[in-house]
């Protein structure tokens, strides 16, 4: 087993990560080598057929102007996976991503763990930035993802809409500005339902402009906090709900 590469995450990254996930967000945090800064985060949380679904967390990485180039940063984070046990098993060709996989035995049964790596680009308002992907994905049975998806304002928002069935998926993003990592850039959030009747009605009352095919909705809002847009977008018997808080558009 590879010893990992002798790097400490920067201790701005290592906060957002504990305050991001408070319980713990274990081999994630273990496998991201320092040397870089975490400029933004994911939750997504998927749900199958039954009572079981999965949950993904993921943080893109941005090199320091002086640390390692990406490509050593994805080598430093490749070790850190092997370090922690996670076996490559596969690789996919679209997004350039490394699959790892670990199995953690239980009294119960056997847990398998996803990491995945890849570099990427991420674009932000004034620049695309070069960064390293690392997600984790564990499974999570559908009452343990219950109560925080809850919480989110997209599950509000889609429960003035009339949605109310579990949720396909549902995805909580947070974007930090590289240039002064203390704030936030956008905050971003989705879910999507299986759907069939119109929403039409519901929404033209709440004051969402629909576009021609009247297949997606959309009101935005300059607000102190920033400019926040939600859109409402119905597809293949779907219905998607996605929030963006715009901080950098804030009402002066």
């Amino acid at each position: 087993m590879s010893e990992p590469v002798d790097l400490a995450l920067d201790h701005g990254s290592a906060d957002r990560l504990r305050r991001r996930w408070p319980d713990g967000c274990g081999d994630l945090a273990a496998a991201v080598p320092a040397d870089a800064f975490v400029v933004r985060t994911e939750d997504s949380w998927f749900v199958g057929d039954s009572s079981e679904g999965a949950w993904l967390r993921a943080v893109d990485l941005a090199r320091a102007a002086t640390g390692p180039s990406r490509d050593d940063l994805l080598s430093a984070a490749r070790q850190r996976a092997a370090a922690l046990g996670f076996k490559p098993v596969g690789y996919e060709e679209d997004a350039a991503r490394e699959v790892f996989r670990r199995v953690d035995k239980s009294v119960l049964k056997a847990a398998p763990r996803f990491l995945r790596l890849a570099p990427g680009t991420l674009q932000l308002p004034t620049t695309a930035l070069p960064i390293v992907q690392i997600d984790l994905e564990v499974g999570c049975p559908w009452h343990d993802m219950h109560p925080r998806v809850e919480r989110s304002s997209a599950a509000a928002l889609a429960a003035t809409l009339g949605l109310k069935k579990a949720p396909a998926w549902i995805r909580l993003e947070t974007l930090f500005d590289p240039g002064d990592l203390t704030e936030v850039l956008a905050v971003r959030e989705a879910i999507r339902f299986k759907q069939r009747r119109a929403l039409r009605g519901p929404l033209t009352e709440q004051g969402f402009a629909a576009d021609d095919a009247g297949r997606k909705f959309e009101k935005s809002e300059r607000q102190s906090r920033g400019e926040l847009t939600v859109t409402v977008a119905a597809a293949e018997g779907h219905v998607t709900a996605e929030i963006i808080l715009d901080r950098s558009k804030r009402r002066r």
